[in-house]
């Protein structure tokens, strides 16, 4: 077995998600990432974790230290992996690249992931209505829609959101902040979906089109509207 580690060899494959592990006993810690069981529990919120140190990690954000700091920009961070991740973003360098259509990545996570989208294979299933995902982040996030729950309140209006990356792009509607530029005609917007709908302005591109009648607009909400 030990031999193995000197070969690079990942002879044991998780039949749920085809992932490959180095030794048996990785795998078999694995496999409860599959499962609801969560032995370690958060005696402050009760969160469950697979693995203890899932958990002494955790703990961590019961606190306010921020103890990793970006020299750049003097962002913190909770961990060191954290900080590491958060650099790329600071570089150009994409060493993960995709030979199936060049695209290429900061991070081999993200990297994985993108290549099961050149697959059939949709290994994260919700078992509520059956929709299928390339990542368990991906079935995470969805979950969070067969529930009413919206625990991110803008303290402004009140209005709730199930993710805290919505509510941080809610917050700049009432901002004067348009970080998003279009590069033809200069003009700011608060959001990324609403320059990416603008953009079609630029390419008098009308992709959404009726089914009744044919016509074609530039807008999803025109075709409503229609």
């Amino acid at each position: 077995v030990h031999m193995r580690s000197h070969t690079g060899g990942l002879p044991f494959k998780c039949e749920i998600c085809n992932k490959d592990f180095r030794h048996e006993s990785n795998l078999k810690l694995h496999l409860h990432s599959h499962t609801d069981d969560r032995p370690f529990k958060c005696e402050l919120c009760n969160k469950g974790f697979l693995y203890k140190s899932g958990l002494h990690s955790h703990m961590l954000t019961h606190t306010d230290s921020r103890p990793f700091i970006c020299e750049i920009c003097n962002k913190s961070f909770l961990y060191t992996g954290i900080l590491k991740n958060h650099l790329l973003s600071h570089s150009d360098i994409r060493p993960f690249q995709c030979e199936i259509c060049n695209k290429d990545f900061r991070q081999k996570h993200y990297f994985k992931e993108h290549l099961r989208s050149h697959t059939d294979s949709d290994p994260f299933k919700c078992e509520i209505c059956n929709k299928a995902f390339l990542s368990n982040c991906g079935l995470k996030s969805h979950f969070l829609t067969h529930s009413e729950s919206r625990s991110f309140i803008c303290e402004i209006c009140n209005k709730s959101f199930l993710y805290k990356g919505s509510l941080k792009t809610h917050l700049l509607t009432h901002s004067d902040i348009r970080p998003f530029k279009c590069e033809i005609c200069n003009k700011v917007f608060n959001c990324k979906d609403s320059l990416k709908t603008h953009m079609l302005t630029h390419k008098g591109s009308c992709q959404f089109k009726c089914e009744i009648c044919n016509k074609s607009f530039r807008h999803k909400s025109s075709v409503r509207t229609h």
